[in-house]
């Protein structure tokens, strides 16, 4: 009786299993030989070198990248920042010092998404990616000059590792990736030339190799067969039971990822029954699992028989050559696989195509071959890691085509009404002192930004808003009474932005530099003149807590010099002022559409004036949620108090506001809101309490544009 393999034991365990080698620079290795592993010293500095265009996102300056560093040993991960030896250069250097107690380490690079190490959600996803081999590891070439000196070259491909390899040893200089992409001359496309025959030669020879390796094991097979033949029929049936029963062992062995005793019966098995040739692919899955990925491939080429699925066995070939970086050769092994529609393999096949493709940053092919995976898999955890991949990659698309983007205008119109305009006191309102409050309002602004630094962790602008307002009586005619209330603000900022991780925990640090000046006509006659005069400095920090929880904690220095005349020296309001608050923002579903958001805040004002002196403490609850297409509800009730401590006749304020905002996207780069708001603001000054509610439609956009000829 012939045993026939549980191939969906064999594929519970390997999953999405890809781990990929990486090439030490001073040992030749071959599959079947003991591996020669680099070590580094945890105690002596680290250069980490790596030539890219993708990451030279400016001609004019010099830019940056992340790597990941891990130890094989430890399993630790860190996250090194490399930046461009100089503007337009394409090659990225960083020294460091990396260390988890003493003694040495075994280096891993792995270049990941950029985006994606801005997200404590995907940093962890890149952690379950490197476990389970669908972040392919970089080949380095590690090398050692002098007693203090240890530098890591970061390559594409294995090839290119070989080729620099080889350069050092015949010349002693290091070739990058970028200069080995491409011949900056002549005598450089002739090197090249005879590198790639080089390459070429040793391809044929891995190859020759492999096919000895095939034909050394047909002969050993063929002298088994001629032994069974000799055997009379109790005899070979006993031993064919005998492989039968030690296949079953190794197959529970493999379960059990017990690899190598399961290899061990798996030799057994086909030594006692050469004639069933299924068992090679199970042999062949398992050196696949023992890292033996050569002789795994000269088995699963043996493999045949009416129990061997062929599918399944492109499948552990394709994984093998992933394994020997033999990338071209997987990706033809998985096509064929893809390609078959085979309802188990065919999308798994596509997701490793597009894993291949997604570190080669062939984008588009990537993004098919995972939309591939959607319509094929019937894996949910497979759905969701393609789902992941093809959002990592329209974030990268996105990305890049704003990295172009140097200026930024908006604009902005909308239309309100308002119930009290002036914000009148209810004491006024009821002694008839005050009618015709209501009114319509016109806000509009306008703002351009230019933006010459823009990358994965650094952001740097410059921005200037300009806004106003122009308010009508309830009967739309000009009132000259509101008109003096109506604001026109000129702001210049000048925001940067730093995106790193502190902790582990994915963080956005922004320190933003601005002046305001803001212009009223307070006296009602003639054009408005400038009120205040502000400068300021703040600091903004976003931090990813959790998947589902981001916090962001502000701090703003703010200095206002008031350039009208106070009726008395106590109503000076010129002032020095101090603010910190705080938002917590908790997503409640998996798609991050619904959040409760808390917000708190603390303000001082040190004022000139002792009437405008206070401290302020504020509060607000925010729930967000989708409605109606494509649009956001969000509700906020809000509340502060207000302290004036050195206010002559005392005063408290305590303001409550209720505010719904809903946002609908029109197209991408205009979109509507409406806001409807209530506010009760009470006080123990009888003349500062009112209460009034506005509801106004607003029509934003904005649009980026690059640079005339700016390719990058």
């Amino acid at each position: 009786m012939t045993y026939k393999p549980t191939i969906t034991s064999l594929f519970k365990l390997m999953s999405t299993s890809l781990l990929l080698c990486y090439l030490p620079a001073a040992h030749a290795q071959t599959e079947e030989s003991k591996r020669s592993t680099v070590k580094i010293d945890s105690t002596k500095p680290l250069i980490v070198e790596y030539q890219t265009k993708a990451w030279n996102h400016s001609g004019t300056k010099a830019d940056s990248g992340v790597i990941l560093f891990r130890d094989a040993s430890s399993g630790k991960l860190a996250r090194i920042e490399v930046t461009e030896t100089q503007e337009n250069s394409d090659r990225f250097q960083g020294q460091y010092l990396i260390s988890w107690g003493e003694g040495m380490m075994t280096p891993e690079i792995y270049i990941a998404p950029q985006k994606m190490l801005t997200d404590a959600t995907q940093m962890k996803q890149i952690e379950t990616m490197i476990k389970d081999g669908q972040l392919l590891r970089k080949p380095i070439f590690v090398r050692f000059t002098g007693r203090n000196i240890q530098t890591i070259s970061i390559y594409d491909t294995k090839e290119q590792a070989l080729d620099a390899y080889e350069k050092f040893v015949k010349t002693g200089n290091v070739v990058l990736s970028g200069q080995l992409e491409a011949a900056q001359n002549a005598k450089r496309a002739a090197e090249l030339q005879k590198e790639r025959q080089l390459q070429a030669a040793e391809d044929i020879a891995k190859e020759k190799e492999r096919l000895a390796m095939q034909e050394a094991e047909k002969k050993k097979q063929e002298e088994l067969k001629r032994q069974q033949s000799l055997l009379n029929e109790k005899e070979k049936l006993k031993r064919q039971q005998q492989a039968k029963v030690l296949a079953e062992q190794a197959m529970a062995l493999y379960n059990q990822q017990k690899y190598v005793e399961a290899e061990s019966k798996f030799v057994q098995s086909t030594e006692l029954d050469p004639s069933n040739n299924s068992y090679n692919f199970q042999y062949g899955a398992t050196l696949y699992r023992n890292e033996k990925y050569n002789k795994s491939l000269v088995m699963l080429d043996l493999a045949n028989g009416p129990s061997v699925n062929s599918n399944e066995k492109l499948f552990f070939k394709g994984l093998n050559h992933i394994k020997l970086q033999e990338f071209e050769s997987a990706k033809k092994e998985f096509g064929d696989v893809k390609d078959s529609k085979d309802k188990q393999l065919s999308g798994t096949a596509a997701f490793y195509i597009g894993v291949i493709q997604f570190q080669k940053e062939e984008l588009d092919e990537a993004k098919t071959n995972f939309e591939f995976v959607l319509d094929n898999s019937t894996d949910p955890k497979l759905d969701q890691q393609a789902e992941s991949y093809i959002e990592q990659i329209a974030n990268i698309m996105i990305f890049k085509e704003n990295a172009k983007k140097k200026f930024i205008l908006s604009a902005s119109v909308g239309a309100s009404y308002d119930s009290n305009i002036l914000s009148t006191s209810n004491s006024q309102i009821a002694s008839g002192d005050a009618t015709n409050l209501a009114g319509y309002r016109m806000p509009y602004s306008v703002g351009i930004e230019y933006r010459p630094i823009y990358t994965e962790n650094h952001e740097f602008s410059l921005q200037i808003n300009y806004s106003d307002m122009y308010s009508l009586d309830d009967k739309f005619k000009s009132s000259a009474t509101f008109q003096s209330q109506d604001p026109l603000s000129l702001t210049v900022k000048l925001p940067y932005k730093y995106k790193s991780i502190i902790f582990g925990k994915p963080f956005q640090l922004g320190v933003n530099a601005g002046y305001d000046t803001l212009k009223m006509n307070a006296d009602g006659v003639g054009p408005r003149e400038a009120i205040v005069n502000s400068t300021y400095v703040s600091n903004e920090n976003v931090v990813v807590m959790a998947d589902d929880y981001f916090a962001s904690y502000n701090l703003e220095l703010r200095s206002d010099e008031s350039l009208t005349d106070a009726a008395a020296s106590e109503d000076e309001s010129s002032a020095s002022r101090i603010s910190f608050s705080t938002s917590h923002t908790r997503f409640v579903d998996s798609k991050k559409t619904k959040a409760n958001i808390y917000d708190f805040g603390f303000s001082m004002n040190s004022a000139e004036g002792e009437n405008q002196k206070y401290q302020k403490i504020d509060l607000g609850y925010s729930y967000m949620n989708p409605v109606l297409t494509d649009s956001t509800l969000i509700t906020k009730l809000g509340a502060h108090y207000q302290n004036y401590p050195e206010h002559l006749v005392g005063r408290k304020d305590t303001d409550i506001g209720l505010t719904v905002t809903l946002s609908k996207p029109l197209n991408p780069s205009t979109g509507l809101a409406v806001v409807a708001n209530y506010t009760s603001n009470s006080s123990s000054l009888e003349t500062s309490s009112y209460n009034k509610y506005s509801v106004m439609a607003v029509v934003s956009w904005t649009e980026g544009y690059a640079l005339a000829g700016d390719s990058k």
